[in-house]
Parts: structure tokens; sequence; C-alpha cells
């Protein structure tokens, strides 16, 4: 639902907007591990970051290019929070960020 005064979020909701084209209901990252939180600049739905959500206890279902279906925990690792996100090269944020780019090279086991 949106107010004047920004976005807020209703957690009964995940998923509804699938389709719609803004990047705060179609998109999320390998930086936020699955289910856990969401950064949105209030008022500007094109800059989001968060990761997967599900009603899955423990994590999230994903699709893989293979076309495997994999469940990611949401304890899966992910490295360095601090750090700013890159553009390319090597992610900094563990196995979920190696698991989200070209350049992430062996993720190991999930």
């Amino acid at each position: 639902m949106y107010k004047t005064t920004g976005l807020v979020f209703d957690a009964n909701r995940t998923g509804q907007r699938w389709s719609c084209g803004l990047p705060v209901f179609s998109t999320f990252s390998t930086i936020l591990a699955p289910n856990g939180p969401s950064v949105l600049l209030t008022g500007d739905t094109s800059r989001y970051l968060g990761g997967p959500t599900s009603y899955h206890t423990g994590g999230a279902n994903a699709s893989m290019v293979d076309g495997s279906v994999q469940f990611i925990s949401s304890t899966i690792g992910t490295g360095n929070q601090d750090l700013p996100a890159v553009m390319s090269g090597i992610s900094p944020y563990g196995v979920w960020g190696a698991l989200g780019s070209a350049s992430g090279g062996d993720s190991g086991s999930l």
C-alpha cells in the first residue's frame, strides 16, 4: 500500500505484484539472505535492495539456470555485509553472492 510519506510494505502480500515492472516488486539481489530484511529509499520504488522472500520457513526455493530447483537456506553464507555493492568481479557476499555473479567462482555446497 502507498502513503504520501513513502512506501509501507504489507508482509501478507508477498509475491502479489510479481508481474509489475517496478524493481521493488520484481527483483531481488544475492546480497541479503532469503527472507532477510529489505531496504528501500522512501518514496522511490526504483532504489530497492532485498533478498528473495517466501512463506517457506528457513529459506526460499530458487530455480537455477539448468532448470533445477534448490532450497536456499536463510543461513546461507553472505560474506561481509558492510561492503558496498559491486558491479563486476568476484562478489564479496559469500556463497550467496557467488550464486548471483558470473564471476562468483565455485559456490561449493548449498
